[in-house]
């Protein structure tokens, strides 16, 4: 008896493995940032094995994934071992990815004012913002005396108040910027006043009251040419004014001084008047032979004390004016007025 047995068909051939990696994040990363590297195979077999290579050096384990933090320039690559049956070339190498990596950059930013942290009262400054590491379109944030003001901007401008602070913050946009908010410096705004200059008489000499940097006198609103020193000598009826410059370089006008007639506007030293003590302590004394008004002002043209004297020796208390330097106009019914000075002890 002849029997016949089942057919076994074999297949004869290979199995060609592959190996492909890819990185995450892709293309270039920041300084400081980890990568993870993938594999992806075919034909590797139940247990491939996996060799993670960085600069043809051995790093990681056995594992289709590698994540590290690259340095600009390395090189990663993964060396496959198969073994799948019939594998052609059981060990084979992946392609390589190129590590780009960014340096890490740090924002900065520095103000400054124009014309300068130190103005005179009413002046306008431009604040200009200079920034390094910004990027192409940075956030600008002004700061008064911590209140946001202004707008993205790098200048700011408006008229300070004595003891603001003014600052700026950036937000930049710069690539790898770390961090990516800064804080500028902080100007104190020193508001100087200006100087009010206050004339006083003497006859036909004019003079102001406190020492200046500059002086230019004026009659009825025009420049007198080379008048520019602390007195000068009314030669002509009129207003005359002074507009002084202070240390601070802040410039100030005074109050018009009138000379209705020269050598009648001012009442003569010699006509009977006579007010003392000078230096006074507690009591002044105006001596008159005709009725007189009076103001006693500051330095700043504030009239402290005021009133009327009557013929005769009047005494006038002194006690609540401050130790300094006061202006004691003197007016007659008339309308002729001299001005004294008194300094209080």
């Amino acid at each position: 008896t002849i029997v016949t047995s089942n057919v076994i068909t074999m297949i004869v051939g290979s199995v060609f493995p592959t190996i492909t990696i890819t990185a995450n994040p892709t293309g270039s990363v920041c300084a400081g940032t980890s990568v993870t590297y993938t594999a992806t195979i075919t034909n590797g077999g139940t247990s491939p094995t996996y060799q993670w290579q960085v600069n043809s050096v051995n790093v990681g384990t056995s594992s289709s994934t590698y994540a590290y933090t690259p340095v600009n320039g390395d090189v990663v690559q993964c060396v496959l071992t198969s073994n799948a049956l019939c594998a052609s070339s059981a060990t084979i190498s992946s392609n390589t990815i190129n590590a780009v990596v960014i340096p890490t950059v740090t924002p900065s930013i520095t103000i400054s004012p124009n014309p300068g942290a130190a103005v005179c009262i009413g002046t306008t400054v431009t604040y200009t913002a200079t920034i390094t590491n910004g990027g192409a379109t940075p956030v600008y944030q002004w700061k008064k005396n911590g209140v946001n003001v202004g707008t993205s901007s790098n200048t700011y401008t408006y008229t300070p108040a004595n003891g603001d602070n003014i600052y700026c913050t950036i937000v930049s946009n710069a690539v790898c910027a770390s961090p990516t908010t800064a804080s500028s410096n902080t100007l104190n705004m020193v508001v100087n006043s200006l100087p009010v200059p206050v004339i006083t008489a003497s006859g036909a000499v004019l003079s102001t009251t406190i020492i200046y940097t500059t002086y230019q006198w004026y009659l009825n609103g025009n420049i007198l040419t080379g008048e520019t020193n602390p007195t000068t000598t009314a030669s002509t009826k009129g207003d005359y004014t002074v507009t002084v410059t202070d240390a601070n370089g802040c410039t100030g006008t005074s109050t018009a001084y009138t000379m209705s007639g020269l050598g009648v506007n001012n009442l003569p030293n010699n006509d009977g008047v006579q007010v003392y003590p000078n230096p006074v302590t507690n009591t002044l004394h105006i001596l008159t032979p005709t009725t007189l008004t009076y103001k006693i002002q500051n330095v700043i043209g504030i009239t402290i004390l005021h009133g009327t004297v009557k013929q005769g020796d009047n005494s006038i208390s002194t006690q609540g004016l401050a130790s300094g330097v006061y202006v004691l106009e003197l007016t007659n019914n008339d309308g002729v007025r001299e001005v004294r000075m008194v300094v209080k002890e």
